[in-house]
């Protein structure tokens, strides 16, 4: 008869091994992915360069306009044609960076399928004894389709909205330090609510994980015992087992769920209040002729791609804490003697 099952609340586990660990799980296409990072990077900075360069495109439209009375459209069509170019060149470093990263996920989930395929051959009967079927069966399919589904996204994400925080910090300092310290003290207190929330969410994900696991086992302990349940007349019990897992899997989804989707509006508070003051005195620069109003037009759109990783970073923080729990049981369940 099979052991108890594993249990919904558990100590957290060590987040930086299991993150280390999948690392090194994917060296064997360290070299794809070094040059994923290339294209991930190219794409990113060729991408930022283009607010700065609209920016002149509304100068020289303003300043002609101002000065002879009609836009002088020479300088415009070169900085619309580089763009083109440059956009062109980005997009299709954005798409072989896909590509590789498709490429490494898929190979990554086929070798580690063998691997969990491998081990149940290998492991003793005791260990199908004290284990439910489902929960082992779980390794299997909900969590390795998670890590696959979640580490291409993740990948992905965290490069692009790295670069992208970091080129973006720069142009902004060279467009208006004064502006850009605006942004930079209302990061500091959005990382600080986005770690709080994050913190908080990480066990629920790791218990949803491991719920789910123990209703597939009690799913699949009532299919294949139907005869005996019906035999004994076992089939309130049965129904009262599911529906308290069931209910367990439902109060630890809707919090994990609850707290991840809180990092989004705990973010935009910060970065909106930041948005008003940048454009209040913005606007007052560039009536005193501080600061250009190409200048502006790339500030502000430069403030709005700088919230953007920043967001999203949140949401990933905790695509990651899912993904790195469920490597933790994949790990774990590799590691079994």
């Amino acid at each position: 008869m099979p052991g108890p099952h594993r249990g919904a609340i558990e100590k957290p586990k060590n987040s930086k091994q299991s993150f280390l660990r999948l690392l090194h799980a994917l060296k064997p296409w360290r070299k794809l992915v070094i040059f994923s990072v290339i294209c991930a990077i190219l794409s990113t900075v060729l991408t930022i360069i283009g607010p700065s360069l609209l920016g002149r495109v509304t100068t020289y439209a303003t300043t002609s306009l101002l000065e002879t009375g009609s836009i002088d459209w020479a300088p415009i069509l070169r900085i619309a044609l580089m763009l083109l170019f440059l956009y062109f060149i980005s997009a299709s470093a954005s798409y072989l960076e896909e590509f590789l990263l498709a490429r490494i996920v898929n190979d990554f989930s086929k070798k580690t399928r063998a691997k969990l395929l491998s081990k149940f051959s290998r492991l003793p009967i005791s260990y199908f004894d004290q284990h439910q079927v489902g929960d082992i069966l779980s390794y299997l399919t909900n969590d390795l389709s998670l890590v696959a589904n979640n580490l291409q996204e993740s990948l992905n994400q965290v490069i692009v909205n790295l670069i992208t925080l970091i080129g973006v910090l720069i142009m902004m300092i060279l467009i208006s330090p004064s502006l850009s310290l605006i942004v930079l003290i209302s990061v500091p207190l959005s990382l600080f609510a986005v770690a709080k929330i994050t913190k908080r969410a990480q066990k629920y994900f790791k218990r949803q994980q491991n719920t789910l696991g123990k209703l597939n086992s009690v799913i699949e302990e009532s299919y294949s015992g139907q005869l005996i349940i019906k035999t004994n007349s076992h089939e309130a019990e049965s129904l009262k087992d599911f529906s308290a897992v069931n209910d367990s899997l439902y109060n630890t989804s809707w919090r994990a769920e609850f707290l991840s989707r809180m990092a989004f509006p705990a973010t935009a508070l910060f970065t909106n209040l930041a948005y008003v003051l940048i454009c209040v005195i913005g606007g007052l620069d560039a009536l005193a002729g501080r600061i250009s109003i190409g200048n502006i037009q790339a500030f502000i759109e430069y403030v709005n791609d700088f919230n953007r990783p920043i967001t999203q970073i949140a949401q990933i923080g905790n695509i990651i804490q899912q993904t790195l729990a469920a490597a933790e049981r994949i790990f774990d369940f590799l590691d079994q003697p």
